[in-house]
């Protein structure tokens, strides 16, 4: 029986760059656009990748980037003809596109749905025009309510809506917007990511010139609570610290990172899991496509320890609203995970900030706003113990 597989394609293009953004994308490189794809077709023949889709069933595809919609929809088609050529896609694969409000129309909807897209993620951010202004976003919120409608009309209603929290000057006002409008439009997936400020962005820029202000801690964990239970009281069901489902909506593909799966990167700067070893791509898009184009390997095995191993499941794993499974994870890796640093967990569990059951560890909604302290707590003591490394 073929082992199943999660395929992440990076596309590092978008029309211009958000204030607060630091991923690896290009814009204004429409030149780049048609080589690039032509590099990404050319991965899919590298031996190890080959080799990868060869032997395992497709069951999660996901292309993200950048913006994948503002490129050419027979493109994205013939990229999905290659991968069907190269691998065998599962029949009921969840199969997802990234994409921004004004870079889609209903044909390139209908392109990508006859492609295989039965997914995608549509980054709105917020439904505030003057919070989208002070992010630099490209869109409006009337462009985003009639995104949504466009790709229902192109045929693809499995839809998750992308928002930030804790923007500049957000408030609980600005919040309630949020909920009335994905009360409107119904989406069957919601993700609703902390802002996380980055030094080298103009955002970052004019925080530390205090030309602009962000939200304090407190206020940023008031403006989730406000967020998560709206959801809730929706009928979403929170499975991960900031992702939100209808039954059975929950993303396959991001839960193949939180729960350990095997996954395939391609395309620049992609990363990927596959055999117990973590590889990457170059985030030089020169160097890859030149490597690729040779047959050669655009990126390396990225060196780990078991400690590495270990935290990384831990750390994903506490970002589940479930937890950790512990008989799985004692299965993988010998080891019970609450052995791992029984002093941290029994304080936290008295603190209650972390629960523990038979079945599973995992932190409580109160923990969830501290895990970073509670990782690193843990962390400290697995390595003043050395004894599971």
């Amino acid at each position: 029986m073929q082992k199943s597989l999660g395929i992440y394609l990076h596309i590092p293009f978008c029309p211009a760059r958000c204030n607060y953004c630091d991923f690896l994308t290009f814009p204004h490189a429409e030149a780049y656009h048609a080589p690039y794809l032509e590099a990404l077709v050319r991965e899919m023949d590298i031996p190890f990748v080959r080799d990868t889709l060869n032997e395992r069933i497709a069951d999660s595809i996901y292309v993200g980037g950048g913006t994948p919609s503002m490129m050419s929809a027979d493109a994205i088609a013939r990229l999905f003809d290659v991968l069907n050529e190269r691998t065998t896609v599962s029949p009921e694969a969840e199969i997802t596109l990234e994409a921004n409000p004004g870079t889609f129309t209903t044909r390139d909807v209908s392109i990508w749905k006859k492609a295989g897209v039965n997914r995608v993620s549509l980054g709105v951010q917020t439904f505030s025009d003057a919070l989208l202004s002070r992010i630099a976003r490209m869109h409006t919120a009337e462009d985003a309510r009639k995104a949504v409608q466009t790709l229902r009309d192109g045929g693809i209603c499995n839809i998750n809506i992308d928002l930030i929290l804790a923007l500049p000057e957000q408030t609980k006002d600005d919040i309630a917007r949020d909920l009335e409008e994905i009360e409107r439009i119904e989406p069957t997936h919601v993700s609703w990511y902390e802002l996380i400020l980055e030094e080298k962005t103009l955002l970052g820029y004019l925080v530390q010139r205090g030309e602009i202000a962000l939200p304090s801690e407190e206020t940023s964990v008031a403006l989730f609570v406000q967020a998560a239970q709206g959801l809730q009281a929706m009928g979403f069901s929170r499975y991960e610290i900031s992702n939100f489902a209808r039954a059975g909506r929950e993303s396959r593909h991001n839960l193949k990172y939180w729960t350990g799966k095997e996954y395939l990167g391609l395309g620049l700067g992609a990363s990927g899991y596959v055999g117990g070893e973590r590889h990457e791509n170059t985030r030089k898009i020169s160097y890859y496509m030149e490597r690729v184009k040779r047959g050669e390997d655009p990126g390396e095995i990225l060196p780990r320890t078991r400690a590495d191993d270990l935290f990384e499941q831990v750390m994903m794993g506490f970002r589940k609203i479930r937890g950790i499974d512990r008989a799985r994870f004692l299965e993988k890796n010998g080891v019970d995970v609450v052995d791992l640093a029984p002093e941290t967990v029994a304080r936290e569990v008295a603190r209650g900030m972390m629960g523990v059951t038979a079945e599973r560890v995992f932190m409580t909604e109160q923990g969830l706003w501290v895990q970073n302290d509670i990782l690193s707590d843990l962390w400290l003591e697995w390595d003043a113990r050395e004894s599971f490394f």
